[in-house]
């Protein structure tokens, strides 16, 4: 399924991790880099990458927060935000293709699932962390 993603995508010159972190900015307006990572399911070295090309693209903002320069806060850009707003069409197209043919009420069932999942593997990280 990401690949159909990816292909639709890229001939815009996006990736799909690119687009976790302009769509949940353009939901948002800001969001902090930590819960960025959590939120986008993005390791915290391939998000520090990635934010540091998207500032050089001028689609976002990376911010040191005055009160402590350790929270490094993400926003849109004017370009960023423009560039979400014209891709919209395109992803709702490739999230319908997606979920054709399949109920409200399945989509909820595989929603709760996956974050289910998510949340199991990031207790487990938490837990290797603890332990090392």
């Amino acid at each position: 399924m990401v690949a159909f993603a990816s292909i639709a995508f890229a001939e815009h010159g996006m990736t799909v991790p690119k687009w976790r972190v302009l769509f949940l900015l353009w939901e948002r307006n800001t969001c902090r880099f930590g819960e960025m990572s959590e939120l986008t399911s993005i390791g915290p070295a391939t998000l520090s990458r990635l934010t540091a090309s998207m500032e050089e693209e001028r689609l976002i903002l990376r911010t040191r927060l005055p009160s402590d320069t350790r929270i490094v806060e993400l926003q849109l850009t004017r370009t960023g935000r423009q560039l979400i707003e014209n891709m919209m069409p395109l992803a709702i197209e490739t999230n319908g293709i997606y979920l054709n043919g399949i109920s409200l009420e399945d989509q909820a069932v595989v929603h709760r699932a996956l974050t289910r999942i998510h949340e199991n593997v990031a207790r487990a990280l938490a837990s290797n962390e603890e332990t090392a």
